[in-house]
Protein backbone atom coordinates (compact mmCIF):
# COMPACT_ATOMS: atom_id res chain seq x y z
CA UNK A 1 0.00 0.00 0.00
CA UNK A 2 2.85 2.40 0.88
CA UNK A 3 4.63 1.66 -2.41
CA UNK A 4 1.43 2.19 -4.37
CA UNK A 5 0.81 5.46 -2.55
CA UNK A 6 4.30 6.67 -3.37
CA UNK A 7 3.85 5.66 -7.03
CA UNK A 8 0.39 7.15 -7.27
CA UNK A 9 -1.19 3.78 -8.20
CA UNK A 10 -4.78 3.15 -7.17
CA UNK A 11 -4.69 -0.48 -6.02
CA UNK A 12 -8.43 -0.64 -5.45
CA UNK A 13 -9.20 0.41 -9.03
CA UNK A 14 -6.69 -2.04 -10.51
CA UNK A 15 -7.94 -4.92 -8.39
CA UNK A 16 -11.56 -4.15 -9.24
CA UNK A 17 -10.73 -3.95 -12.95
CA UNK A 18 -8.95 -7.32 -12.84
CA UNK A 19 -11.88 -8.92 -11.01
CA UNK A 20 -14.34 -7.42 -13.48
CA UNK A 21 -12.30 -8.72 -16.42
CA UNK A 22 -12.28 -12.22 -14.93
CA UNK A 23 -16.05 -12.05 -14.43
CA UNK A 24 -16.63 -10.91 -18.03
CA UNK A 25 -14.51 -13.77 -19.39
CA UNK A 26 -16.43 -16.30 -17.29
CA UNK A 27 -19.74 -14.70 -18.33
CA UNK A 28 -18.73 -15.15 -21.96
CA UNK A 29 -17.87 -18.82 -21.55
CA UNK A 30 -21.04 -19.59 -19.58
CA UNK A 31 -23.16 -17.74 -22.16
CA UNK A 32 -21.88 -20.06 -24.92
CA UNK A 33 -21.14 -23.34 -23.15
CA UNK A 34 -22.95 -23.15 -19.80
CA UNK A 35 -21.77 -24.94 -16.65
CA UNK A 36 -23.09 -28.52 -16.84
CA UNK A 37 -21.94 -29.34 -13.30
CA UNK A 38 -24.35 -26.71 -11.99
CA UNK A 39 -27.08 -27.30 -14.61
CA UNK A 40 -26.53 -23.81 -16.03
CA UNK A 41 -27.44 -23.83 -19.74
CA UNK A 42 -25.37 -22.40 -22.58
CA UNK A 43 -26.22 -21.40 -26.15
CA UNK A 44 -23.96 -23.85 -28.03
CA UNK A 45 -24.81 -26.79 -25.74
CA UNK A 46 -28.59 -26.43 -26.03
CA UNK A 47 -29.83 -29.84 -27.21
CA UNK A 48 -33.17 -28.46 -28.46
CA UNK A 49 -31.56 -26.38 -31.21
CA UNK A 50 -31.48 -28.27 -34.53
CA UNK A 51 -28.06 -29.13 -35.92
CA UNK A 52 -26.59 -30.59 -39.09
CA UNK A 53 -23.20 -31.37 -40.58
CA UNK A 54 -21.92 -29.74 -43.76
CA UNK A 55 -21.93 -32.08 -46.80
CA UNK A 56 -18.72 -34.04 -47.17
CA UNK A 57 -18.11 -33.14 -50.81
CA UNK A 58 -15.01 -30.99 -50.50
CA UNK A 59 -11.48 -32.04 -51.40
CA UNK A 60 -10.95 -35.69 -50.37
CA UNK A 61 -14.48 -35.77 -48.93
CA UNK A 62 -13.89 -32.88 -46.54
CA UNK A 63 -16.69 -30.87 -44.92
CA UNK A 64 -14.47 -27.83 -44.28
CA UNK A 65 -15.13 -24.60 -46.15
CA UNK A 66 -11.44 -24.08 -46.95
CA UNK A 67 -11.55 -27.38 -48.86
CA UNK A 68 -14.64 -26.46 -50.90
CA UNK A 69 -15.38 -24.33 -53.92
CA UNK A 70 -17.09 -20.94 -53.41
CA UNK A 71 -20.23 -22.39 -55.01
CA UNK A 72 -20.32 -25.22 -52.47
CA UNK A 73 -19.82 -22.79 -49.57
CA UNK A 74 -22.62 -20.53 -50.80
CA UNK A 75 -24.85 -23.61 -51.14
CA UNK A 76 -24.11 -24.75 -47.57
CA UNK A 77 -24.78 -21.33 -46.03
CA UNK A 78 -27.95 -20.86 -48.07
CA UNK A 79 -29.18 -24.32 -47.06
CA UNK A 80 -28.60 -23.53 -43.38
CA UNK A 81 -30.72 -20.39 -43.54
CA UNK A 82 -33.36 -22.09 -45.70
CA UNK A 83 -33.82 -24.90 -43.18
CA UNK A 84 -34.69 -22.45 -40.40
CA UNK A 85 -37.22 -20.70 -42.63
CA UNK A 86 -38.75 -23.88 -44.03
CA UNK A 87 -38.88 -25.73 -40.72
CA UNK A 88 -40.98 -22.96 -39.20
CA UNK A 89 -43.07 -22.24 -42.32
CA UNK A 90 -41.29 -18.91 -42.80
CA UNK A 91 -42.12 -17.70 -39.27
CA UNK A 92 -38.52 -17.72 -38.06
CA UNK A 93 -35.99 -15.76 -40.12
CA UNK A 94 -32.40 -15.59 -38.86
CA UNK A 95 -30.76 -12.17 -38.76
CA UNK A 96 -27.30 -13.10 -37.42
CA UNK A 97 -24.61 -15.58 -38.42
CA UNK A 98 -21.74 -16.49 -36.11
CA UNK A 99 -18.59 -17.90 -37.72
CA UNK A 100 -15.17 -19.07 -36.50
CA UNK A 101 -12.64 -16.28 -36.99
CA UNK A 102 -10.67 -18.32 -39.55
CA UNK A 103 -13.79 -19.02 -41.63
CA UNK A 104 -14.90 -15.38 -41.44
CA UNK A 105 -11.50 -14.28 -42.76
CA UNK A 106 -11.60 -16.90 -45.53
CA UNK A 107 -15.04 -15.78 -46.75
CA UNK A 108 -14.03 -12.12 -46.59
CA UNK A 109 -10.83 -12.62 -48.61
CA UNK A 110 -11.63 -15.39 -51.09
CA UNK A 111 -12.95 -14.32 -54.51
CA UNK A 112 -16.18 -15.93 -55.60
CA UNK A 113 -14.66 -16.69 -59.00
CA UNK A 114 -11.60 -15.97 -61.11
CA UNK A 115 -13.68 -13.64 -63.28
CA UNK A 116 -14.82 -11.17 -60.63
CA UNK A 117 -13.46 -9.07 -57.82
CA UNK A 118 -16.22 -9.84 -55.31
CA UNK A 119 -15.47 -12.09 -52.38
CA UNK A 120 -17.78 -14.88 -51.24
CA UNK A 121 -19.19 -12.49 -48.63
CA UNK A 122 -19.69 -9.81 -51.24
CA UNK A 123 -21.57 -12.14 -53.57
CA UNK A 124 -23.78 -13.42 -50.75
CA UNK A 125 -24.74 -9.90 -49.74
CA UNK A 126 -25.52 -8.69 -53.25
CA UNK A 127 -27.01 -11.69 -55.01
CA UNK A 128 -28.63 -14.08 -52.56
CA UNK A 129 -32.14 -13.04 -51.51
CA UNK A 130 -32.06 -15.56 -48.66
CA UNK A 131 -29.28 -13.52 -47.07
CA UNK A 132 -31.19 -10.22 -47.22
CA UNK A 133 -32.36 -10.62 -43.64
CA UNK A 134 -28.86 -11.25 -42.25
CA UNK A 135 -27.80 -7.98 -40.64
CA UNK A 136 -24.62 -9.21 -38.94
CA UNK A 137 -21.85 -11.69 -39.71
CA UNK A 138 -19.82 -12.01 -36.51
CA UNK A 139 -16.43 -13.77 -36.10
CA UNK A 140 -16.22 -15.75 -32.87
CA UNK A 141 -13.11 -17.61 -31.73
CA UNK A 142 -15.16 -19.92 -29.49
CA UNK A 143 -16.56 -21.59 -32.61
CA UNK A 144 -13.14 -22.83 -33.77
CA UNK A 145 -13.57 -26.08 -31.82
CA UNK A 146 -17.12 -25.94 -30.46
CA UNK A 147 -18.48 -28.69 -32.72
CA UNK A 148 -18.42 -32.46 -32.10
CA UNK A 149 -14.88 -33.74 -31.66
CA UNK A 150 -13.51 -30.21 -31.48
CA UNK A 151 -14.53 -29.33 -35.04
CA UNK A 152 -15.46 -25.88 -36.33
CA UNK A 153 -19.11 -24.86 -36.40
CA UNK A 154 -21.28 -21.91 -37.39
CA UNK A 155 -24.61 -20.65 -36.09
CA UNK A 156 -27.51 -18.88 -37.77
CA UNK A 157 -30.15 -17.46 -35.44
CA UNK A 158 -32.58 -14.66 -34.72
CA UNK A 159 -30.73 -12.29 -32.40
CA UNK A 160 -33.77 -11.22 -30.43
CA UNK A 161 -34.25 -11.19 -26.63
CA UNK A 162 -37.65 -12.79 -27.14
CA UNK A 163 -35.94 -15.79 -28.74
CA UNK A 164 -32.93 -16.21 -26.44
CA UNK A 165 -31.26 -14.27 -23.65
CA UNK A 166 -28.37 -14.44 -21.21
CA UNK A 167 -29.80 -13.98 -17.72
CA UNK A 168 -27.71 -12.23 -15.05
CA UNK A 169 -29.90 -11.85 -11.94
CA UNK A 170 -27.10 -10.11 -10.03
CA UNK A 171 -24.68 -7.95 -12.05
CA UNK A 172 -21.08 -7.58 -10.93
CA UNK A 173 -20.91 -5.81 -7.56
CA UNK A 174 -18.08 -4.87 -5.19
CA UNK A 175 -18.27 -4.34 -1.44
CA UNK A 176 -16.25 -2.12 0.92
CA UNK A 177 -12.63 -3.24 1.53
CA UNK A 178 -12.04 -5.67 4.39
CA UNK A 179 -8.83 -5.99 6.39
CA UNK A 180 -7.48 -9.54 6.88
CA UNK A 181 -4.07 -10.17 8.34
CA UNK A 182 -1.80 -7.68 6.61
CA UNK A 183 -3.88 -7.30 3.45
CA UNK A 184 -6.97 -5.55 2.24
CA UNK A 185 -9.56 -7.65 0.42
CA UNK A 186 -12.43 -6.30 -1.68
CA UNK A 187 -15.22 -8.90 -1.89
CA UNK A 188 -17.17 -8.97 -5.15
CA UNK A 189 -19.85 -11.21 -6.58
CA UNK A 190 -22.17 -11.84 -9.51
CA UNK A 191 -24.92 -14.35 -10.22
CA UNK A 192 -25.59 -15.78 -13.65
CA UNK A 193 -28.37 -18.12 -14.81
CA UNK A 194 -27.02 -18.98 -18.27
CA UNK A 195 -28.49 -18.61 -21.74
CA UNK A 196 -32.17 -19.45 -21.99
CA UNK A 197 -33.38 -20.30 -25.52
CA UNK A 198 -37.12 -19.66 -25.72
CA UNK A 199 -37.48 -20.46 -29.42
CA UNK A 200 -34.93 -23.16 -30.29
CA UNK A 201 -36.25 -23.51 -33.84
CA UNK A 202 -35.17 -19.91 -34.53
CA UNK A 203 -31.55 -21.16 -34.68
CA UNK A 204 -29.47 -23.94 -36.16
CA UNK A 205 -25.89 -25.17 -35.80
CA UNK A 206 -23.82 -26.29 -38.78
CA UNK A 207 -20.88 -28.53 -37.88
CA UNK A 208 -17.66 -29.41 -39.65
CA UNK A 209 -17.11 -26.20 -41.59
Amino acid sequence: IRSARMAGVNLEDKGAAAALQAMIQLENRIAFFGLPEYNIPGFFTNTNIPSSTAPADGTAGSTRFDQKTPAQIIRDISALISRIRNRTQMIEKPNTVLLPGTVYTYLAQTPRSDLGDRTIFGWLGENNRLIDGITEWIPLNELENAGPGGTRMMVAYDRNPRKLALHIPQPFETFPPQWEGLQWFVPCHERIAGTIVYYPLSAEFLYGI
